[in-house]
């Protein structure tokens, strides 16, 4: 089943959804890991099992979009739910999107403010400055790790009613993203 329907998402909101979870969450075991245990021989191996953390960032990005407009050409069909759960989630997961395209869109600022640019797998994705453009590099600066981590309450806050709903509640809200209707 490609598309959405009222008893669960299709195959590719499935791949766009655990596609960027994965993504998601090595952002921030990575970024956690560096905060922790700071520039070392931990840190330098586990950055080896994966990609960078401005990789994951630009491929976030370069999800998000498409995403977006997957879910919105979908919006009729979706599993739904009303009232207060309902629009909560609604406001939730319009946060979420906001974020994963503010998030990395401010670190590529910042790396185009820097005069660095970006090249990821030897393309050139963002041209540098050639100088440094000290408002906008204070601004991302300002900006990213804040956001980034109200991101990651958001996206904890979504794990957590995603295991309230099929442990407590047992509406079958995880197997809709699964891909097991509930009959």
């Amino acid at each position: 089943m490609r598309r959405d329907t009222p008893l669960a998402y299709g195959f590719v909101t499935r791949v766009f959804h655990w596609t960027m979870a994965c993504l998601i969450g090595w952002q921030f075991m990575v970024a956690s890991g560096w905060r922790v245990f700071g520039d070392s021989a931990v840190m330098k191996t586990v950055s080896l099992l994966g990609p960078s953390h401005r990789a994951a960032g630009a491929l976030l990005l370069a999800l998000v979009v498409p995403r977006a407009m997957w879910a919105f050409r979908n919006r009729c069909q979706r599993p739904v739910d009303h009232g207060v759960p309902g629009t909560s989630a609604r406001i939730v997961h319009v946060m979420i999107y906001l974020l994963l395209f503010i998030v990395p869109g401010l670190a590529l600022a910042r790396t185009y403010a820097n005069g660095k640019g970006f090249d990821l797998w030897g393309l050139r994705l963002v041209p540098g400055a050639g100088h440094r453009i000290e408002w906008l590099t204070g601004m991302a600066d300002l900006l990213h790790a804040p956001l980034a981590w109200g991101f990651a309450v958001l996206v904890t806050g979504h794990v957590v009613m995603a295991v309230v709903h099929t442990a407590v509640l047992r509406d079958g809200l995880l197997r809709r993203m699964i891909g097991t209707p509930q009959g």
